[in-house]
């Protein structure tokens, strides 16, 4: 995904595009069973920020200097608990 990132950095750059960083994090279903909603979110929650610091940093080393509207792909990288294919349509309607 690296390369992806990078190309598609290139490409916004060149057309003015705009590019959202997006990373759907898929929770298990097993949880809905078990625990109220109110934990599931906090879950959730806690679950995408560690995902997003792992990304970040590996972001910060592997694509130093790459920029997305202007900001550095760790900054530009939004982590959403949720289904892909829901997360992209809901991300996609904002």
């Amino acid at each position: 995904s690296d390369a992806a990132i990078r190309a598609s950095a290139r490409l916004a750059e060149a057309t003015g595009a705009k590019v959202d960083l997006l990373h759907a994090l898929e929770m298990p279903t097993l949880l809905a069973t078990r625990f109220s909603r109110e934990l599931i979110d906090g879950i959730a929650r806690d679950a995408a920020e560690r995902r997003a610091k792992q990304l970040r940093g590996h972001f910060a080393h592997a694509l130093h200097g790459v920029r997305i509207g202007g900001r550095d792909v760790a900054e530009a990288l939004e982590v959403v608990a949720g289904g892909p294919a829901r997360v992209v349509v809901e991300q996609a309607r904002e």
